[in-house]
């Protein structure tokens, strides 16, 4: 059964991990009590801000919470887990990606150098004066596909990306490029996206029979404890500056299609 936990964040490592990210917490699990389970239904959580200061001392017990089995009702009292973190790390520290860099540590680091060992180095070098080195990249893409090397040669041009450019108008234009691969049963569509995904850091893995408009794109969700209404993100907000790789493209109701248009775009 998928699970899921909440973990809560403190002090300056609130807005180190983003969504989408695969990071590494350190931390402590502890137990609190579940409010929601405890409540009648249609009672929300409140929080009233009461002046304490010239109440008498036996005034202020009102303000205990709930006390008793009386109040509550005959019911369990629940608990849940929750992990509180107290260091952050991104786990894709992989090809020089981390999406926990600031921006005066990006500035900093000029040297990409230093991620490659010697022998790396050499070889990157090496491959710069090589003939052809576009066929070779191309063909070192899902290297257990044999043939289809205009594909290859598409999804190496998206891996790499474009320029952004901005015109005098001040209308950004995107420089990276969206792939529709097309063909029939068993000529090894699926193998290319799973195979981009297996590498990639924020490669998000959809298919498109089972995930609605919402799951693709982002979905309103209400609260539980507080009531407030939230965005969740999808697909393929979690693959932003990555790829978002969705197959069976063509089983998706046209209006969870048009969906993605404006974010294609972007």
């Amino acid at each position: 059964m998928p699970r899921s936990i909440d973990v809560i964040l403190r002090g300056e490592i609130v807005d180190i991990p983003k969504p989408g990210d695969k990071c590494v917490f350190t931390g402590k699990l502890v137990v609190v009590p579940d409010i929601v389970q405890l409540l009648k239904p249609g009672e929300r959580v409140t929080s009233s801000n009461v002046d304490t200061t010239k109440m008498k001392r036996d005034q202020s017990r009102t303000l205990d919470g709930v006390t008793g089995l009386k109040k509550i009702g005959v019911k369990d009292l629940s608990y849940k887990m929750v992990f509180i973190a107290s260091s952050v790390s991104n786990n894709e520290t992989r090809m020089g990606f981390n999406s926990t860099m600031s921006a005066e540590e990006e500035e900093a680091e000029v040297d990409v150098n230093r991620k490659f060992t010697m022998h790396e180095r050499h070889e990157v070098l090496n491959m710069k004066g090589e003939d052809n080195l576009y066929s070779k990249l191309a063909a070192s893409i899902s290297p257990h596909i044999t043939g289809h090397l205009d594909v290859k040669k598409g999804i190496l041009l998206q891996l790499f990306g474009g320029i952004q450019k901005k015109t005098k108008e001040g209308i950004k234009l995107r420089g990276d490029i969206n792939i529709c691969i097309v063909g029939d049963p068993a000529t090894a569509k699926s193998q290319f996206l799973k195979y981009i995904c297996s590498f990639l850091p924020r490669a998000v893995y959809t298919t498109g029979k089972s995930s609605s408009a919402a799951g693709l794109t982002a979905s309103v969700l209400k609260d539980p404890e507080t009531g407030d209404f939230c965005i969740e993100a999808g697909a393929l907000m979690l693959a932003d500056h990555g790829v978002c790789c969705i197959d069976e493209f063509d089983k998706m109701d046209s209006k969870d299609q048009t969906a993605i248009h404006e974010a294609m775009e972007q």
